[in-house]
């Protein structure tokens, strides 16, 4: 039991685990990493070029769709059929020609779907007009009920084309096999007449053949589903067709499969992938969305399947693993045993060495670190050697050496007390000095507050100063700016003055004018008087004369009575404007007198500010002197601190220096003891060291 227990607690042992780990740690994660990589780059290839299948297939089908939406187009630009469309709707349409114009839209309608065999009928509804449904089916019997849900949703399209999931059974009428349809409201909003229902039913098996064509992997599922997420065309990969049967089913029946992947889808781009929880593992789902119709493409393929090359290297990795331990357990042993014996040896000298022997060698050559460190041993035993008699010697000059210290303490302890009786005289000297700075300190303290007063006092008398002057410098301003005002106001009554004069003068020519007007209207009045004279001489011939004469002197009589009141009005201005001039040849001299008054004003503001910078100059020297007797008594303040200082350090230096010289006395009393203490250790050693074996 106790050889189980030292082998595990051997170095060689547990070197030996040690490498069997990391080499087994090393080559498993390089193994695994191996495998994840080859997988996951097996992946990203699987899903760009799985990828580029699904969006191919689903342009092909999309190419298809077109095809068969086109349809629609050509019978909007077919003029026979917007006209037909255009008769249906006249009440009054004849019978006959109602049936013929029944006939010529079902045969455009046979037309279109005699060009694609996949084309199973078309129908046309009506919804407003009174005709029967017109289909390429003849054996049609039955009408579209307004209530099928597939006609409210091209009403709700408004005109646009809308396309239907494959279904068992047709969306009008009885169809023997799955179709999918293609459906458009005609009306108002595109071809101008009332609403028709187009509705074009294809063979499912169409869809199917492109879907076939899709393979993503021998376990794969692809599937057309509609804007709901309900898959109704399933193809699957499988290994038997039973199989593929049972997968389809499963596929389509699976309970929100397909809706799973289009909420996924719904946050995403209109095509791509994602990975899910499948039956069988993670499974990657590729969609598109088709532009055209709304449906999602769908395909889903196991990763396990796209990473079947993967696990080949997984069980090439395993292999390397088992491998790998096996050496890597048959070097550790290896390495154990040499360890183990070289170690052994050196373990063995080292007991030897404990009880006193080191005349023993290892003689262990090697350049690792085994065999240096025996060599070292070697060296040590050597040097060990050396120094026991280094030792032997020493011990004789230790105990001289330790009779010569006990003397040396002897007369130190003398001199000790000698230092201790003056270092109380400085002590005390000290003291005093201390108490003397102290008070000195407490008048500097006194001088300094006085000092900080009159600073004070000089600052708040600055800042009065400096207030005063900002003060005189403002009134200088204003008193400036109130002197260009006064000129500037002289200069406008100039102005005003020189306008009224010449408003003065304009109104001497228009009285002037008004005696010329009233010179005419009398003159019009004269006239006015001969041609009464003349009417009246003509007696009934110049009646007209005499009207005419009589408007004219009314209408000089009233020129005569304007040109009156003009005048009035005339002098009462003129008086107004020589009151006006007269008032402002009174206010000039004011104004001018006003103007000296203001410079002398600021005169006496200009010498009151000169005078204040004089002030102010002189209490900014006083500032700079009182600064200067500050870091005066600042500095006297400091000296005297200095001075306490230096004397409390030399008293307390004073009282160190007594007690060291206490300490030292004793130390010195000791160090006697000690050095025959050391005497006696150098004896003891002396023996002790005769029992090594060199």
């Amino acid at each position: 039991m106790t050889d189980v227990k030292n082998i595990w607690r051997s170095l060689g042992t547990k070197l030996c685990v040690l490498f069997v780990v990391f080499v087994s740690a090393f080559v498993t994660g390089t193994g695994l990493m191996a495998y994840r990589t080859a997988g996951s780059g097996l992946i990203r290839q699987a899903e760009t070029g799985l990828m580029q299948t699904m969006v191919q297939a689903g342009e092909k089908i999309d190419m298809q769709l077109r095809y068969y939406q086109e349809i629609s187009n050509q019978l909007m630009r077919n003029a026979s059929f917007t006209e037909n469309l255009f008769q249906f709707a006249y009440p009054n349409l004849p019978q006959d020609e109602r049936q013929r114009r029944i006939a010529e839209t079902r045969g455009i309608l046979d037309q279109l779907a005699l060009g694609d065999p996949y084309i199973r009928d078309i129908h046309l509804i009506p919804l407003e007009d009174p005709v029967p449904v017109i289909s390429t089916n003849r054996d049609l019997a039955m009408e579209a009920g307004p209530d099928s849900p597939w006609l409210e949703d091209l009403r709700l399209a408004a005109g646009d084309p809308v396309w239907f999931p494959a279904t068992e059974g047709g969306y009008v009428g009885s169809s023997p096999m799955a179709v999918f349809a293609f459906g458009r409201l005609f009306g108002k909003q595109n071809v101008g007449s009332n609403e028709y229902a187009l509705l074009v039913e294809i063979d499912a098996s169409s869809l199917e053949e492109t879907i076939r064509e899709i393979r993503l992997g021998s376990r794969s599922a692809v599937a057309l589903a509609d804007r709901d997420g309900r898959p109704f065309v399933v193809h699957a990969e499988a290994a038997g067709e039973a199989e593929r049967e049972e997968a389809e089913s499963a596929y389509a029946n699976e309970p929100g499969a397909a809706a799973l992947a289009l909420r996924d889808i719904s946050v995403q781009s209109e095509e791509g992938h994602l990975t899910r929880d499948g039956a069988d593992g993670k499974e990657i789902v590729f969609y598109r969305v088709s532009p055209v119709s709304n449906w999602t493409l769908l395909g889903t393929v196991s990763q396990r399947e796209l990473t079947a090359a993967a696990r080949e290297i997984r069980t090439t990795a395993l292999a390397a693993v088992v491998v790998s331990i096996l050496l890597a357990l048959a070097i550790g042993i290896r390495i154990a045993m040499w360890l183990r014996g070289r170690l052994g040896r050196l373990r063995k000298m080292m007991e030897e060495a404990s009880t006193g022997n080191f005349s023993g060698r290892l003689n262990q050559r090697g350049g690792d670190e085994i065999g240096l460190v025996s060599e070292a041993y070697d060296r040590m035993a050597e040097r060990i050697g050396e120094l026991i008699g280094e030792i032997r010697l020493s011990t004789a000059q230790v105990s001289e050496t330790a009779a010569r210290v006990a003397e040396a303490a002897r007369r130190t302890a003398l001199s000790a007390g000698e230092i201790q009786s003056a270092s109380a005289q400085i002590a005390t000297g000290a003291e005093e000095l201390a108490a003397q700075s102290e008070r000195t300190n407490l008048r500097v303290g006194e001088m300094n507050d006085r000092l900080d007063e009159t600073g004070r006092f000089q600052e708040s008398m600055s800042a009065t100063t400096q207030e005063v002057d900002e003060a005189c410098r403002n009134g200088n301003i204003k008193v400036q700016s109130l002197l260009g005002r006064t000129h500037e106001t002289e200069t406008r009554l100039a102005q005003v003055g020189e306008r009224l004069k010449r408003l003065r003068q304009d109104m001497d020519s228009i009285h002037r004018l008004l005696d010329m007007l009233t010179r005419i209207a009398k003159q019009t009045t004269i006239l006015s008087l001969n041609a009464s004279i003349q009417a009246a001489h003509h007696d009934g011939k110049g009646s007209s004369f005499r009207v005419i004469a009589e408007e004219i002197r009314q209408l000089a009589g009233q020129s005569d009575d304007a040109i009156r009141e003009a005048g009035e009005l005339l002098e009462t201005l003129r008086s107004g404007v020589s009151g006006a001039v007269s008032a402002m040849a009174d206010t000039m001299p004011f104004f001018q007198e006003l103007a000296a008054y203001v410079r002398e004003v600021c005169d006496i503001f200009e010498n009151v500010q000169d005078r204040m910078s004089l002030l102010l100059e002189r209490t900014r020297e006083v500032s700079g002197a009182v600064a200067v007797m500050r870091d005066t008594q600042a500095g006297l303040a400091r000296s005297a601190e200095e001075v306490a200082a230096v004397a409390q350090q030399a008293s307390a230096s004073s009282r160190q220096v007594a007690g060291l010289c206490s300490q030292q006395q004793k130390i010195s009393d000791e160090l006697v003891a000690l050095a025959e203490n050391m005497r006696e250790c150098s004896l003891r050693l002396e023996r002790h060291v005769t029992r090594f074996q060199v």
